[in-house]
């Protein structure tokens, strides 16, 4: 599976139309089983650009696109510079919380 990280801005919605012509490709010629796993929103921010393209991917791939939104947080940026990862740098910040619910999400997906 693969699981897109996308910012919900134009440029990076555009460039999903390429993305997801490479992983057609793979699937056709080297991993007939690969398929998209969901489009994560990350970086989200209470912007009407964000809103705009979050409809529109809801819009075009429904229950594709996770429920979890991970939110711009500055502890998730800190983290690596840290060596770290978000849960172990800051575990309760928005951040974390934000990766805790998507890894919930995921979990009860794949229980599906």
């Amino acid at each position: 599976e693969v699981f897109v990280p996308l910012t919900p801005e134009a440029l990076p919605a555009k460039g999903l139309g390429t993305l997801l012509d490479i992983i057609r490709r793979t699937r056709e010629g080297l991993n007939p089983g690969l398929r998209l796993g969901g489009i994560i929103i990350t970086r989200y921010q209470r912007r009407k650009i964000n809103r705009i393209v979050e409809e529109s991917l809801r819009e075009s791939f429904g229950d594709l696109v996770f429920k979890t939104r991970i939110r711009e947080n500055v502890d998730i940026s800190e983290a690596p510079l840290q060596g770290s990862d978000i849960l172990s740098y800051s575990p309760r910040s928005i951040g974390a919380e934000d990766y805790r619910s998507l890894a919930r999400e995921v979990d009860s997906n794949n229980l599906k």
